[in-house]
């Protein structure tokens, strides 16, 4: 037979049936059920019941069948139908059922609304054919509980947490949600609060098998109340489909502990302008991160975790965040690193090992200063290893405002600054970076800026050129390995005093240490600098002032060192200079007014490139010290000129060699011939009788018409 059919327009709620007995109805394809509810006529109110007391059962599909109602069941059995106990089509009515029983039904008991399962009560449903309780997706906008005894709850649509009274959904420990193929939890406004015990809440796809990606996830919208939302001792897994993530979060922070995140397509947790607390969770074989943050303004708490076998980075965090990371293991994930978005570091950082000792920089410059009086200090411990993207860096210091960088390694586990290809090349990131407000290291107290024991390499991409870039700093770079960068080793401008020692600074595809312009003062001690494609060492201002010793500079593609007159003083004769092309050091001539400066005997020639002339003044002697052993090769045309220039003081020239250890100045062309170079030349008012010359090889001068000969000897000043 057909069956009891209630349509839209019953709004009374007067309908009642008490101790029935309904059976074998359901002969409607359109309604099939001993019962129906059908809202068609909607428009009208919904059609409502209340039942007690009574059996249905032997309907050909369902027990009841409802297109939207409001249906309230109490102390009832919907048993031995079809198909379903209670089938409700659409998901938007109101079903209250209480103290019943629904079993024996050939799928499910009941098929409910997601806004009606929190209203199930305390009803056996056990016995069906298919065990659990189908959901319809739609919107909780009432508070209610998900019983075990209710459990599997197979989720059919989208449920959207959602009531102007910000309403809770409990899921009672022991429960299992499986969700058909895009399906998703959101909470939208409103609390999720599934706290498992010994027995977790499950979390899961509805799909035999289930594979990565059945459904969406979990997601947490904006307005979610994050001090009720709680996930403990869940599963959550095989989601990602249309999310990124198992648990998605969007401006929202809730608290995730003691569960388990697993084979999402995608990420297990996503973050996005969102600050979780993730602990104690075990988070694994994710499709690509275990925890993923979108943007800098997320900032979870991510504590005591176990994060293994996702297929790309365990974390991704911006800079600021590594302190957040806490006692967690990371085990056989594709990428053994933790993956930082580059920004300022705003407190003292600490990076160490965590678990793992890479970072990989993935975006933006890691700028590192407090302000004018406050530095902030950015540390490393040994056996670091930060490997940048294009286009990334690390910057100590900017403008007046303090930064202060700690990167000491030691010789058996040294701090590696490098490239993220997997494959380098020179110029793959930008540099390192110490600005006018890095703090100045101190010899005396060990305090400030300091890189010790470190690899720096294949940097240079734009900013500035080099692997690392000094400006009006002082820091010291000692036991370091510098090498690989698309230009120089190490860039030096501006003023300060830069200590540079015992590194090695090689294979660099211009200079090894550049010291551009500016009033700088660095010393350069002690380093093996080779195989660089241009010089060992490039002066290319005259008031900078290197001292320059106990260096090996070796098989560089052009000369050693280019160096200033007035700084030629602070070359010392003992470094070691082999294979250069050419192995000379080149000497860049200008004018001297003060002061002395002496040519040491440092083993090789010097290039003379451009005229040395000594011009003393009403306060300041001037004298030029040429050592036994010096020899001096001129470029054409340019020569040595000793000039009172109507002063006080007469330069002096005190050139002794020996017998054994004569002075040199010759040509330094291939083949000399007379007159390649200018010569030296003593202007009237040279009149202390001071100048003096013994032991010395004069050749190949007199390129002047006007004043020809190797020593001129000149009184226009007379």
């Amino acid at each position: 037979w057909f069956g009891l059919i209630f349509f839209g327009g019953n709004t009374n709620a007067n309908s009642e049936m008490d101790y029935c007995i309904v059976e074998f109805g359901g002969s409607s394809s359109q309604n099939p059920g001993n019962i129906i509810l059908d809202n068609y006529y909607g428009h009208y109110g919904s059609p409502q019941l209340n039942i007690k007391n009574s059996i249905i059962r032997y309907g050909k599909e369902h027990g009841i069948y409802s297109t939207g109602g409001n249906l309230t069941i109490d102390n009832s059995e919907v048993r031995d139908n079809d198909k379903y106990g209670i089938y409700n089509k659409s998901g938007g009515d109101i079903c209250q059922i209480t103290n019943s029983v629904m079993s024996g039904n050939g799928e499910y008991g009941v098929r409910i609304g997601a806004n009606s399962v929190g209203k199930l009560g305390s009803n056996d449903i056990s016995g069906n054919v298919k065990a659990g309780t189908w959901v319809l997706g739609g919107t909780i906008t009432d508070e209610g509980i998900w019983e075990k005894n209710k459990t599997p709850f197979i989720v059919d649509g989208d449920i959207n947490i959602n009531g102007s009274t910000d309403p809770k959904l409990t899921i009672e420990p022991g429960v299992e949600l499986r969700f058909g193929i895009s399906s998703r939890l959101t909470v939208n406004k409103g609390s999720l609060y599934a706290v498992g015990t010994t027995e977790s809440i499950k979390f899961t796809s509805n799909a035999v098998p289930a594979s990565e990606g059945n459904w969406d996830g979990i997601y947490f919208a904006d307005g979610t109340v994050d001090s009720a939302t709680v996930l403990d001792s869940c599963i959550v897994e095989y989601g990602g489909l249309n999310t990124n993530a198992n648990l998605y979060f969007n401006l929202s922070s809730p608290t995730i502990r003691n569960s388990i995140i697993s084979n999402s397509s995608k990420n297990g947790i996503f973050c996005t302008n969102a600050s979780p607390t993730i602990d104690n969770n075990t988070i694994i074989n994710n499709g690509t991160y275990g925890i993923y943050c979108n943007e800098l303004a997320s900032r979870p708490v991510i504590t005591n975790n176990r994060i293994n076998d996702n297929t790309g980075y365990p974390v991704r965090i911006a800079a600021n965040n590594i302190k957040d990371l806490i006692a967690n293991v990371f085990t056989n994930n594709g990428k053994q690193a933790i993956e930082i978005m580059g920004e300022r570091i705003i407190g003292d950082l600490n990076i160490g090992d965590i678990g793992l000792k890479r970072y990989d920089v993935v975006s933006d410059i890691i700028t590192v200063y407090g302000d004018t009086t406050t530095a902030v200090k950015l540390t490393i411990d040994p056996g670091v290893e930060i490997r940048f993207a294009e286009m990334t860096g690390l910057q100590i210091g900017s403008g007046e405002n303090k930064g202060i960088l700690r990167a000491i390694g030691t010789d058996s586990d040294r701090i590696k600054f490098t490239s993220s290809m997997d494959v380098p090349v020179k110029g793959s990131w930008e540099n390192i970076v110490f600005d006018d407000g890095a703090v100045d290291y101190d010899t005396a107290t060990g305090v400030g800026t300091i890189m010790e024991n470190c690899v720096v390499e294949y940097g240079g991409q734009s900013n500035n050129d080099e692997n690392i870039y000094i400006l009006n700093s002082s820091p010291k770079i000692s036991k370091c390995e510098i090498k690989e960068s698309r230009t120089n080793g190490i860039k030096i401008n501006g003023s300060g005093n830069a200590i540079v020692s015992a590194c090695t600074i090689g294979n660099n595809g211009s200079n090894g240490i550049y010291i551009m312009s500016g009033t700088s003062n660095p010393t350069i001690s002690g380093n093996n600098i080779s195989n660089n494609t241009g010089y060992g060492i490039w002066q290319g201002y005259t008031v900078t002032r290197p001292v320059i010793s106990g260096n090996s500079i070796s098989n560089n593609g052009s000369y050693p060192i280019r160096i200033f007159a007035n700084s030629i003083s602070g070359l010392n004769n003992d470094n070691i200079y082999t294979g250069n092309n050419p192995n000379l050091i080149e000497l860049m001539g200008e004018g001297v007014y003060a002061g002395e400066i002496t040519f040491q005997d440092i083993g090789i020639p010097y290039y003379i490139n451009g005229s040395v002339n000594l011009s003393g003044r009403n306060d300041y002697a001037v004298r030029m010290t040429i050592e036994a052993g010096v020899e001096m090769r001129f470029k054409k045309g340019y020569g040595l000129g000793f000039n009172r220039s109507n002063e006080t003081y007469p330069p002096e020239l005190k050139a002794i060699g020996t017998a054994l250890k004569p002075i040199k100045l010759t040509s330094v062309e291939s083949v000399p011939a007379r007159g390649d170079w200018f010569g030296l030349i003593f202007f009237g008012g040279n009149t202390n009788a001071n100048s003096e010359m013994d032991y010395c090889i004069v050749e190949f001068g007199g390129s002047s018409s006007q004043n020809p000969g190797n020593i001129i000897l000149d009184n226009y000043y007379g």
